[in-house]
């Protein structure tokens, strides 16, 4: 091969690379819905006439739409807020309020002059529209407090003779029967009465038996703790004799 130049070497170097660009930038493609990435503008073209691709835009459009819609809910929910519908309703009408002209005390001239309204009550002008909204929304507001007053009132029916008819959807809890009620009686043989409220405080002892008791289990502990002293000093004494490796004096003087 003939020797190159270096400024020859460089252009074909620059026009190398800029074929190279052009080629990917031509045959390179992404779908953006699907996140996936094409080597070929044939297979692009495939892509987005395939039904795979054009059922997931539909659902991308649908899912934006619902976005969309909830956001709008939202921001009207915002709105509603009592104190802040209140505040905005107060606000709104003084404004209303300062921006109207003072009435001015009208004269005893006669009484038709004080029977004809004024060219200013005539042109009285209309009321902004966020106002007339709030004002819509705080009738809404009582209709539903008035409705939910009527419910509440139409759960008990009281009759002539003094029942009351519940509602219907507290059937299930009105069917419940649980027996008739019965009376514990009181066990003749005050022995056996005297053995169950030794064991059962809360069905009501008296100080005398308390006192009984108490002085009972005392003496039944020291029964037992004179019993366990006397077995290890005889378990001790045997040990000693039986099962010491190595002698120990016992006694030393």
């Amino acid at each position: 091969m003939p020797p190159v130049t270096a400024e020859n070497f460089q252009e074909r170097v620059m026009a190398q690379r800029a074929a190279v660009e052009v080629q990917s930038q031509g045959t390179s493609s992404q779908c953006s819905t699907c996140a996936k990435r094409f080597s070929t503008a044939n297979a692009f073209d495939n892509h987005i006439k395939s039904r795979r691709h054009q059922d997931a835009e539909k659902k991308a459009s649908q899912a934006t739409q619902k976005e969309v819609e909830r956001l709008n809910e939202k921001n009207l929910e915002k709105g509603l807020d009592h104190d802040a519908m209140n505040a905005a309703i107060q606000q709104a009408i003084k404004a209303q309020q300062a921006g109207s002209p003072k009435s001015k005390p009208a004269q005893a001239s006669g009484a038709a002059s004080q029977n004809q309204p004024s060219s200013q009550e005539k042109k009285r002008p209309d009321k902004p529209p966020r106002l007339q909204w709030f004002e819509e929304q705080a009738k809404k507001l009582g209709k539903e407090h008035i409705e939910g007053e009527e419910e509440a009132a139409m759960e008990d029916v009281p009759e002539e003779e003094g029942a009351k008819i519940g509602h219907r959807s507290l059937m299930r809890y009105y069917k419940q029967r649980f027996g008739i009620s019965r009376v514990v009686a009181v066990a003749g043989n005050r022995n056996a009465v005297g053995r169950v409220l030794r064991q059962y405080k809360a069905l009501g002892w008296s100080s005398d038996m308390a006192k009984d008791a108490s002085l009972s289990r005392q003496r039944d502990m020291q029964y037992v703790q004179r019993m366990k002293s006397k077995w290890m000093l005889k378990t001790g004494m045997s040990n000693n004799s039986t099962k010491q490796m190595h002698f120990r004096a016992q006694v030393r003087f």
